[in-house]
């Protein structure tokens, strides 16, 4: 899952994000568009891209700036199982 805060940080419009979106080949990956930016600042993103580990019970346990390489992800995914 994604998420997008248009407007925020420099980030474009909601029209233009969603326009970009369609052109692009993502039909799994669940967009979910956070305007206000609240979810930002609750997770402490500060700039993108930001990666937030989430566990089962739903609480963040890592937050990490900057791009990760999948299998980096992966590895970091299977360490909070």
């Amino acid at each position: 899952m994604t998420v997008v805060s248009p407007g925020q940080k420099g980030e474009q419009s909601e029209e233009a994000f969603k326009k970009w979106y369609q052109g692009l080949d993502y039909k799994d990956l669940p967009v979910l568009l956070d305007p206000s930016g609240q979810l930002l600042a609750s997770y402490g993103v500060r700039s993108y891209p930001t990666q937030a580990f989430i566990d089962k019970e739903g609480k963040l346990v890592k937050t990490q700036p900057g791009f990760m390489d999948k299998e980096t992800i992966l590895q970091t995914l299977k360490s909070i199982d």
